[in-house]
């Protein structure tokens, strides 16, 4: 919280000095934004975001259209050796995550380059991890697979400040907090093939998962550039 209040000090400082007649952003023809978030006196994605994408309906009114992916194919190809012979001990893990996010913004007060704002609206999620793996004794060799695979849809909501460092450049500071529902399974498969006169075993493991959260976004600063 002490980010929030240092931020909301800055903006009424901003009000205060540097207030003028007219605004900033008398061109409202800009309407295309690529928003990025403040962090560190460096720009990275606004809020871990692959592109978040803003647009102008009017002075007041928009919204922010963000995608998060990572996909990820991890493939390493190792050896064992045990007792002078040498296995092949193969490791894969596949990361396929998305989430899109989709927020309607309103300006509720306005200040000649200050603003006031809220948002909110809908996000949807989509999440698949896969390893799999091979590894050797002088017994058996065993081979693993788990998969895990869900789906989730929630809603966040957001309010924030905004102040106009010149007609197509905005700064802007916003906190708020996201509910999200999750659903999904995960599956772990273990085979043993063993190398003497043994059965084989092979174990497996399913679970479902149904999981709700609530939680803070956390103050994120941010600067859009409109075209």
């Amino acid at each position: 919280m002490k980010y929030f209040y240092s931020l909301t000090l800055v903006f009424v400082f901003l009000i205060s000095t540097l207030g003028q007649d007219s605004s900033k952003v008398e061109n409202y023809d800009l309407k295309h934004g690529i928003q990025f978030q403040i962090r560190s006196l460096s720009l990275r994605n606004f809020d871990n975001y692959t592109l978040a994408y803003r647009y102008l309906l009017d002075k007041n009114t928009g919204f922010r259209l963000a995608i998060l992916t990572d996909l990820s194919n991890e493939d390493n190809k190792g050896t064992q050796i045990i007792d002078s012979l040498e296995y092949s001990t193969p490791n894969e893990y596949n990361v396929y995550d998305f989430q899109l996010s989709f927020q309607y913004l309103k300006t509720i007060l306005r200040d000649n380059d200050f603003s006031l704002f809220i948002g909110g609206g809908p996000l949807l999620s989509l999440e698949k991890r896969l390893q799999q793996s091979i590894s050797n004794t002088s017994e058996y060799k065993r081979e693993r697979k788990d998969m895990t695979k869900t789906f989730g849809y929630g809603f966040n909501l957001l309010f924030g400040v905004e102040y106009a460092l010149s007609k197509n450049v905005v700064l802007s500071g916003e906190y708020g907090f996201t509910l999200l529902i999750e659903s999904g399974d995960s599956e772990r498969i273990e085979n043993y093939y063993y190398y003497e006169d043994r059965p084989d075993r092979i174990y497996e493991n399913t679970n479902e998962i149904d999981k709700f959260s609530l939680k803070g976004i956390g103050v994120n600063l941010g600067i859009s550039v409109f075209l």
